[in-house]
C-alpha cells in the first residue's frame, strides 16, 4: 500500500485501504471511538512506510533470508552499527533479533524517508523490524488470530506476548481500537496506546504513550517513538519531516 497523500504528513487522510482518520475541527468521531493523543500525529507518511514494505524493500528482505549480503551504504554505517546494539524497546526474550541479523539501509526509501530494516525468525512467526530516525515498528506474520476472536483482543494479547511492559521504566499498555474492521480483509483494524490510563506528556514522552497497533490477516504489528517516559533536551515528534532524513544529508537550503 503506497501512501497517496504528501509525504509532508500534513493531511489526515493519508491515503490508502482503510487508513484514515477524521482529524480535521470540523470532524467529530464517536467519543468512544476518538483515540488520545498523540496518536493522531501518526497519521503521515513515515507511519505508513513501516507499516508496509515497499515491494522493491520487501523482495531485499525476502533475498537476505536466503543468504544474500548487501554492502554497507556508507551513509550509513554508522547508523547500522548503532542499530545492531539499539533494539525495539522491552521485546520478551523470543522476540529479540539474533545476533547474526542483517539490517539494511534503504536511503529514502519510497522517496519517502531513510529506514532501516531487518527481518528474521521467531518461532513461530516471522518478524520484521523497521526503524526510522524516531520511529520503530515491528510486525509478526503467522499464524494471529485465534478463532473467534475480536480484534482487540488479538492486539492486547499479542502485545502481552510482545513486549514486557513491567521492565523499568514501567508504562502498562492498554489498547483502544479506533476504526470497525474486523481484520480479515485488506482493511486492517488498527488502534492505539489509551494515554488515559496512564501518564502520557508531551515533554518527557514514553513509547508506550506512542504505541498504535494494525491488525491483517496473518499479519499484526506495532509502531511507536522512542522514549523512555524522563526528560528530553528537545521536544521528540513523530512528524514526517522529523523523520525524513536519518543518515541521507538533508538537500541544503
Amino acid at each position: 500500500m503506497t501512501p497517496s497523500s504528501s509525504n509532508d504528513g500534513s493531511s489526515p487522510d493519508v491515503g490508502g485501504a482503510g487508513w484514515r482518520y477524521p482529524a480535521g475541527p470540523g470532524d467529530d468521531p464517536a467519543p468512544a471511538s476518538k483515540p488520545p493523543p498523540p496518536y493522531q500525529e501518526f497519521f503521515n507518511a513515515v507511519w505508513l512506510e513501516l507499516i508496509d514494505l515497499p515491494p522493491i524493500s520487501d523482495t531485499v528482505m525476502s533475498r537476505v533470508q536466503t543468504g544474500l549480503r548487501v554492502p554497507v551504504l556508507p551513509i550509513a554505517r554508522d547508523t547500522l552499527t548503532s542499530i545492531q546494539v539499539t533494539h525495539v524497546p522491552n521485546l520478551r526474550p523470543m522476540f529479540l533479533p539474533p545476533a547474526n541479523v542483517q539490517y539494511v539501509a534503504f536511503p529514502l526509501e519510497n522517496g519517502c524517508c531513510d529506514v532501516i530494516r531487518g527481518r528474521y525468525r521467531a518461532p513461530p512467526y516471522m518478524v520484521d523490524v523497521a526503524f526510522a530516525n524516531l520511529i520503530w515498528s515491528t510486525r509478526l506474520i503467522g499464524k494471529i488470530a485465534a478463532p473467534g476472536e475480536k480484534p482487540l483482543d488479538t492486539a492486547n494479547r499479542i502485545a502481552r506476548l510482545v513486549f514486557d511492559d513491567s521492565l523499568p521504566p514501567a508504562s502498562p499498555i492498554h489498547l483502544i481500537q479506533v476504526n470497525d474492521s474486523d481484520g480479515t480483509t485488506a482493511v486492517p483494524a488498527y488502534g492505539c496506546h489509551d494515554t488515559s490510563k496512564g501518564s502520557y506528556r508531551a515533554e518527557a514522552p514514553h513509547w508506550v504513550d506512542y504505541l498504535c497497533w494494525w491488525l491483517r490477516p496473518h499479519e499484526i504489528g506495532f509502531v511507536s517513538m522512542w522514549g523512555r517516559g524522563g526528560p528530553s533536551r528537545a521536544v521528540l515528534r513523530p512528524s514526517a519531516e522529523d523523520n525524513k532524513y536519518w543518515f541521507s544529508p538533508r538537500p541544503k537550503k
